[in-house]
């Protein structure tokens, strides 16, 4: 299993039946530590976080991407072919739920789950491939108007958590307040270096951008925004293109990372006043949750 973090024998907890206050204090503290490591959101590794980067529309892709940290998105995942190409990305959102783009559209018979990757050029990485046993796209998904642009994967085999594959927080469903506009935020995935490349890096790569209000977004794009859109970027000196598609949208709330929206689509060119469109984590939470506890 990779990573640092302890498992507890299956009599840990029996210290603190001692007599001993001291003895008790000390195995709650243990006990209170090893729930922290294990809570979502919060990577062993720590992200860089001193560059904003730039996006591609038009290929979906990360453009001008500050290379992350190696394994500090523990949660981020390269949805791949048999033969191992990478098309899209998503996020781990617990031992047996992973979520993506519904325009992503994996093949449950020929693709895979890669989780704790960062070179996908490498070959000495401790990764996860895990085939995938359920998909379950929003019935109300339109490939016309990309709304309801969700969608949960149920793995195989459940992922092994650890430093290099850790999950994500979720946004709660109507907690809008929490994510106001002008959030910097971060979104990672194997995007190109710059628009007119034609291979993504074999390298995870990260960018940091603002979320943009809802009457913003739709002026940029009137009559395409709906409740269930998030969008994020168009600061002017820089381009507010995507990453990959499926990929993590997340910000901070309590210092832990959380998941707001879910990479979804934008501009066919790369304009730097046209944000970027997420599925809205916190508009489609319940659905989330109905569909993971009925399958």
């Amino acid at each position: 299993m990779p990573g640092s973090f302890i498992t507890p024998k299956a009599d840990s907890t029996r210290c603190c039946e001692s007599p001993s206050k001291m003895i008790w204090l000390l195995c709650v503290l243990s006990l209170v530590s090893y729930a922290k490591a294990q809570s979502c959101g919060t990577p062993a590794i720590s992200p860089l976080m001193t560059k904003r980067l730039v996006y591609d529309f038009a290929s979906e892709r990360i453009v001008g991407g500050q290379e992350a940290n190696p394994h500090s998105w523990p949660w981020q995942v390269s949805l791949q072919t048999s033969s191992g190409f990478h098309y899209c990305g998503g996020s781990l959102l617990n031992s047996e739920w992973v979520v993506t783009a519904a325009h992503c559209d994996p093949s449950i018979t020929d693709d895979y789950v890669i989780l704790g990757e960062h070179d996908k050029g490498g070959g000495s990485e401790a990764i996860q491939r895990l085939r995938i046993a359920g998909k379950f796209c929003h019935t109300q998904y339109d490939s016309n108007t990309i709304d309801y642009d969700i969608c949960l994967l149920k793995l195989a085999t459940p992922a092994v958590m650890g430093e290099t594959v850790h999950p994500v927080c979720v946004a709660e469903y109507g907690d809008e307040a929490s994510f106001p506009a002008g959030m910097r935020c971060m979104v990672s995935g194997w995007g190109l270096l710059r628009s007119t490349s034609q291979f993504t890096p074999d390298q995870l790569q990260q960018a940091e951008l603002p979320l943009v209000g809802t009457p913003a977004c739709s002026d940029a794009w009137p009559g395409y925004i709906t409740d269930r859109m998030i969008c994020a970027g168009a600061e002017g000196t820089s381009s507010s293109c995507m990453g990959d598609s499926g990929g993590p949208l997340v910000c901070q709330k309590d210092g832990a990372w959380t998941l707001v929206g879910v990479v979804s689509w934008g501009s066919s060119r790369c304009h730097t006043t046209l944000p970027g469109v997420y599925a809205r984590v916190t508009d489609l939470r319940q659905w989330m949750d109905n569909t993971m506890s009925r399958n």
